[in-house]
């Protein structure tokens, strides 16, 4: 990712955090970003066509014989969440499988029936 992707995807998670009263990524995946990447990393963004803004991000790292997976909406366009994850979503899902898989975690605050339907088109189970 470049610092202008970062910085994008960072003023991203920043109103999502204060939206929802909480960070939307755990450390580790909050480092990887900041750094940029590395290998087994990879960051994901759906971009607002009227403007220059992030409306969802998208990560996956590895780490542990396993990948962590995050999905982050913009708080105004959380009513198109099926649409922006299942693009991002299976764009992750292919950087994974093409890295030689592994299983796959997805923690989700306050899950719905959208992301137990991400979760299925993806093949993640409960």
């Amino acid at each position: 990712m470049t610092p202008a992707d970062i910085a994008a995807v960072t003023g991203l998670l920043n109103k999502v955090e204060i939206a929802d009263s909480r960070r939307p990524l755990n450390d580790h995946l909050w480092i990887d970003l900041r750094h940029g990447g590395r290998a087994g990393f990879a960051g994901l963004i759906a971009w607002d066509p009227d403007s220059v803004n992030p409306v969802a991000y998208c990560q996956v790292s590895r780490g542990n014989d396993s990948w962590a997976l995050d999905l982050v909406i913009d708080p105004h366009h959380r009513d198109q969440t099926l649409e922006l994850g299942m693009g991002l979503l299976q764009e992750a899902e292919n950087i994974i499988a093409n890295e030689g898989g592994g299983h796959v975690h997805w923690w989700v605050f306050n899950s719905n029936e959208i992301h137990d339907l991400l979760a299925a088109e993806i093949n993640l189970k409960a």
